[in-house]
């Protein structure tokens, strides 16, 4: 796969595109090339996937020209750029989010269990159980079902 002109140092990549993810375009870049990811969403575990799959920078679509800029000339020099926004988020993510008991759902999610299974292995009810799925689905920054299955299959 080749890019167009001469001596690209930095791609400015979209993490959700048409044909392939972002995630996915990471890969396929030349060894070297510094690769800063834009999205407009911006959760901790995006952005540490991101930044694992070889990413040096990450942006969320809200931010400034100025920001841009600034983080094209440090990952062009060889350095990494986050949004002081971002980076707070990354850091408070090191937390861990979830409580027990979402965890708990969450891997039942994981092994493809039923809501009703969940309830009943777990001693709650199902009510209970799309509670805890509906916070995993916000702490997560996930909007759907197969999303979130996805983000749970990666490790979240």
């Amino acid at each position: 796969m080749g890019l167009p002109g001469q001596g690209v140092q930095v791609c400015i990549c979209d993490i959700s595109m048409p044909d392939i993810s972002g995630l996915e375009l990471l890969s396929q870049l030349p060894k070297g090339m510094a690769i800063i990811m834009l999205s407009v969403h911006d959760s901790p575990a995006l952005v540490e996937q991101a930044l694992n799959a070889g990413a040096r920078g990450f942006l969320s679509k809200r931010c400034s020209p100025d920001e841009l800029i600034a983080a094209v000339r440090t990952v062009a020099t060889g350095g990494c750029y986050l949004t002081p926004d971002i980076a707070m988020k990354l850091a408070a993510g090191r937390q861990d989010p979830l409580t027990k008991r979402e965890r708990q759902v969450a891997e039942k999610l994981a092994q493809g269990m039923a809501v009703k299974e969940i309830a009943t292995e777990l001693g709650l009810s199902p009510k209970t159980v799309h509670v805890h799925r509906a916070n995993l689905m916000e702490k997560l920054d996930v909007s759907n079902d197969v999303a979130l299955a996805r983000r749970l299959f990666d490790g979240w």
